[in-house]
C-alpha cells in the first residue's frame, strides 16, 4: 500500500470514528404515528434531544419552535397533499447547524386511521374491515405515554379503540384528547376499568365512548364530520384591508422627503420653511403612532373561530394582499411591506401555520378564551335554519354572506344543534365566530 492510500484511509477513518462529532447526532425526529401521517392533515412530530443545550431552534419550513434544552418534545406540523419530505434544521445563531430530511409521500395512507392501545389481534382485523368490501381502515398501535400532546396532532386520527388503560394520561395529553373529541373525534373504550381512562378524560359535551367498536359508525375518508381544523371554503368578498395602503404611505412619505431635499438646497432656508419641515416631521410621527402609516396597511385580514365544547377555541387568521392594483403603475394596493411584517407579528412558538404564500398568509392556533353569546343563531335541519332572538328569519342576514359557506359546514356536520354565531373585529381585521350553545331539541 503506498504513502498516500495509508493517509486517505486514515482520514476516512478519523471521521468515521465521530472525531469532529458527526458520528453521533444531538437530536432525532420521527412524524406521524405508528410510522404512519395521512395526507393534507396535521400529525405530530416528536422530537428527542437528549443532549442539546437550551435554548435550541428546530425549523420546519415557515414554523420555527424554540426548546429550552434537552429532553423530548411534540409539535403539530401540517402536511400538506403531495408533500414528499419534512425538512427540518436546527439553527443556532441564524446558522444551520443540523439538518434532517423525514419522508412524507412514502408513508402517506390516504384512509381512515383507528389509533388503538392493548387490543386482541382478532380486534383489530374487525377493525380494519369496518368499511369493507369500500375501503380498508389502517391500524396503528402506540401506548398511552406517546399519544399526542396536543389537539391538532389528532387530526390524522379517524377514531381511537382501546383496551381501558386506566388515569394514564398526562394533563396536556387529558386536555388534547378532550378537544378531539369535543371537535368530533370518535373513541371506543374497552373492558372499562375502574379508575377508568373515562372518568380521567370527562364525558362533557363531546361525547362519551363507545364499549363496542362496531357501534364507531365511521364515515368513508375525505367525509369525517369532525370541526376545528379546517376552516374552508375561504371567505368570499372580503373588503380590502384598512388603508391608505400603498398609494397613501408612499405618496405620503415621498412628498415629506421631497420636501426636505428642496430644503437642503438652499444655504440659508427660512425659519417659515424649518417650520413646515418640523410640523410636516411631527405629522409623520403622530401618523406612524396612530397606525395610519404602518407597513402593513391595506393587507386583508380575516379569522374564523369555533368553540370546542368545555376544551377551548381553535381560531385561523389569514392574511392576503387584495388583487386590486395602483393605476399606472400596476403596484399592489396593500403595502409591500404588509405581508412580512403580519408574520412578523404572528409567527411564534404556539402559532401553527398552515399556508405560506407571497399574497396569502394563514396561522391556525388552539387554547382557551371566554365563552361568547350572540342573538344569532343557526341550526341544520337539512337546510340551514337562522333566528335572531325569538324571531325565525327568513334568509341570512348579510353580514355574513362572506362566511355563509363556511359555517354551513360546520353546522351540517352537527344536526339539529343551535351554533350562537357573531361578528367582531380582531387583529385589524373582521372576525366570525361559531360556539355550539348546549343541548339538542
Amino acid at each position: 500500500m503506498s504513502s498516500s492510500s495509508g493517509f486517505r484511509g486514515f482520514l476516512l477513518l478519523f471521521f468515521a470514528s465521530g472525531s469532529l462529532g458527526y458520528a453521533e447526532p444531538s437530536w432525532s425526529a420521527e412524524l406521524g404515528l405508528g410510522g404512519v401521517v395521512v395526507p393534507g392533515t396535521w400529525a405530530p412530530l416528536r422530537v428527542e434531544a437528549p443532549t442539546i443545550p437550551g435554548p435550541w431552534t428546530l425549523q420546519a419550513g415557515p414554523v420555527v419552535w424554540d426548546f429550552p434544552g434537552p429532553g423530548v418534545f411534540e409539535r403539530p406540523v401540517f402536511l400538506a397533499d403531495g408533500l414528499p419530505t419534512l425538512n427540518l434544521r436546527r439553527t443556532d445563531g441564524g446558522m444551520i447547524r443540523e439538518e434532517r430530511v423525514l419522508p412524507v409521500a412514502s408513508r402517506a395512507f390516504p384512509g381512515n386511521v383507528i389509533l388503538s392501545h392493548g387490543l386482541e389481534a382478532s380486534t383489530k382485523r374487525a377493525l380494519a374491515a369496518l368499511l369493507l368490501p369500500r375501503e380498508p381502515v389502517l391500524v396503528v398501535d402506540e401506548p398511552p405515554s406517546r399519544w399526542p400532546v396536543s389537539f391538532f396532532a389528532y387530526d390524522m386520527i379517524t377514531a381511537l379503540v382501546v383496551k381501558d388503560p386506566g388515569p394514564v394520561l398526562s394533563p396536556v395529553q387529558v386536555q388534547a384528547l378532550k378537544a378531539w373529541v369535543a371537535s368530533g373525534g370518535r373513541w371506543a373504550v374497552i373492558d372499562r376499568a375502574s379508575p377508568s381512562l373515562v372518568d380521567e378524560v370527562g364525558l362533557g359535551e363531546g361525547g362519551a365512548p363507545v364499549s363496542d367498536p362496531a357501534e364507531l359508525n365511521l364515515d368513508p375518508y375525505g367525509t369525517n364530520p369532525r370541526w376545528g381544523t379546517d376552516f374552508g371554503p375561504p371567505a368570499k368578498d372580503l373588503p380590502a384591508g384598512s388603508g391608505p395602503g400603498t398609494p397613501g404611505t408612499l405618496g405620503f412619505l415621498g412628498a415629506w422627503t421631497l420636501l426636505v431635499l428642496a430644503l437642503s438646497r438652499f444655504s440659508r432656508p427660512t425659519k417659515a420653511a424649518w417650520g413646515v419641515v418640523g410640523v410636516s416631521g411631527a405629522v409623520v410621527l403622530v401618523l406612524f403612532s396612530i397606525g395610519s402609516l404602518s407597513w402593513d396597511r391595506g393587507v386583508r385580514v380575516h379569522s374564523r373561530q369555533i368553540l370546542l365544547e368545555g376544551s377551548g377555541w381553535v381560531s385561523s387568521t389569514e392574511a392576503s394582499v387584495p388583487p386590486t392594483r395602483v393605476p399606472f403603475l400596476g403596484w399592489a394596493e396593500a403595502s409591500p411591506w404588509g405581508m412580512d411584517a403580519w408574520k412578523e407579528q404572528t409567527l411564534d412558538s404556539h402559532t401553527l401555520i398552515r399556508i405560506d404564500e407571497p399574497a396569502r398568509f394563514s396561522g391556525v392556533t388552539f387554547g382557551p378564551g371566554p365563552v361568547q353569546t350572540s342573538p344569532d343563531r343557526v341550526r341544520w335541519t337539512g337546510s340551514l335554519v337562522w333566528c335572531r332572538g325569538t324571531s325565525r328569519l327568513e334568509a341570512a342576514p348579510a353580514e355574513y354572506s362572506s362566511d355563509l359557506a363556511w359555517i354551513t359546514r360546520v353546522a351540517a356536520r352537527r344536526p339539529a344543534r343551535d351554533w350562537s354565531v357573531g361578528l367582531t373585529t380582531a387583529q385589524g381585521g373582521s372576525l366570525c365566530w361559531m360556539a355550539a350553545t348546549g343541548g339538542r331539541q
